[in-house]
């Protein structure tokens, strides 16, 4: 009997853990879309006054936080390496390669594929245009889970408790 209450409270306790990891989970990911949005402040300053793409991502890198740092280091050191192949190609592997350790979402990081499909590759002026619209996502997006992140919170908080509560009464 006893060691029924404590698996009764124990899984009580790991489902509402669940509800407060998941809760925390909107946070991690405005945190580094705002390191993103921040990436792309600095690169559109370093490429004004960089002489090169690889220096700028070097130069930047050294200022953003984990994992994104790694992220825009990995493009640096390859594109440092000149094996030819298009920034494009090196932007989207290394995307493919830092997608399960960051928090953002699948279109998150298809809106930075295509950024990266449009950089080094036009002139100044056009580059500016396209890191703005970029940053213009990033800003609507970090709007958006502004404005739901507290109702998320709750119900992720609220169901992971109801869920516990739920299976030790079918477990009585």
């Amino acid at each position: 009997m006893f060691i029924k209450y404590i698996c009764m409270a124990v899984i009580l306790a790991c489902s509402s853990l669940l509800g407060f990891y998941l809760s925390k989970l909107d946070e991690y990911r405005l945190k580094e879309l705002l390191s993103v949005k921040k990436m792309a402040i600095m690169l559109a300053s370093e490429i004004e006054y960089s002489s090169s793409l690889v220096a700028a991502l070097e130069h930047i890198a050294g200022r953003l936080d984990a994992p994104l740092n790694n992220w825009v280091m990995d493009i640096a050191v390859e594109l440092s390496k000149r094996t030819g192949k298009p920034l494009v190609t090196i932007w989207n592997e290394k995307c493919e390669v830092y997608v399960n350790q960051a928090y953002l979402t699948d279109s998150d990081w298809e809106y930075i594929r295509d950024f990266g499909k449009n950089l080094g590759y036009l002139d100044k002026s056009m580059q500016h245009k396209n890191i703005r619209l970029f940053i213009d996502y990033l800003d609507d997006e970090i709007v958006l889970i502004n404005n739901s992140k507290d109702n998320n919170k709750k119900m992720y908080r609220s169901l992971g408790i109801l869920m516990g509560l739920l299976v030790v009464i079918v477990l009585i």
